[in-house]
């Protein structure tokens, strides 16, 4: 009997600190995540891609690349909080939050299965982002932000976006 009452108060709990929890402050566990993530990375990922990718990826393109993508992720989080207009939302999703955090996982879990090798960036993409993204999708989704038609276009607009990023960022390809 005490079990599933406190499975019942439990569930109460997280559903009364889920509608407690808008995109608003959802929005900033992005920049988060994105910062835990480039710290897992540090600096191993410069060699891995180095080995893997491009031998003239270098410590001066990782970290240009992720000291804007955190500049990015800060400012932009800061816009998107207080200026919620749907278009800015659509850029933010597809240009921003799903080449980081969606596709960004399936790059290092996709690499590290490929090259049969840890790639640097495969643990808090494979555990934080999927979360982050979830709950930052589901707020913007629920608030009517975006519609679930536009958030689909973003994620398959932010696929290719993601896949050319990393192929002229990382691969050096173009």
């Amino acid at each position: 009997m005490f079990v599933p009452q406190l499975q019942k108060n439990m569930i109460e709990q997280s559903r009364q600190l889920e509608r407690s929890f808008g995109f608003s402050q959802a929005t900033w566990l992005f920049p988060a995540a994105f910062i835990f993530h480039v710290a897992e990375e540090w600096p191993k990922f410069i060699i891995w891609a180095q080995e893997y990718a491009s031998k003239s990826y270098s410590s001066q393109d990782y970290i240009a690349i992720h000291l804007a993508g955190i500049v990015v992720a800060l400012l932009s989080t800061a816009l998107i909080t207080h200026f919620k207009a749907r278009l800015f939302v659509f850029l933010w999703f597809t240009f921003i939050v799903m080449p980081s955090l969606f596709w960004n996982m399936f790059f290092h879990a996709g690499s590290s299965l490929l090259f049969n090798t840890y790639c640097p960036g495969t643990i808090t993409s494979v555990s934080i982002y999927p979360i982050v993204f979830y709950l930052i999708s589901g707020r913007a989704l629920n608030e009517r932000l975006i519609s679930k038609k536009l958030w689909i276009i973003a994620l398959l607009i932010a696929g290719i976006f993601h896949t050319w990023e990393v192929g002229h960022n990382v691969f050096h390809r173009w």
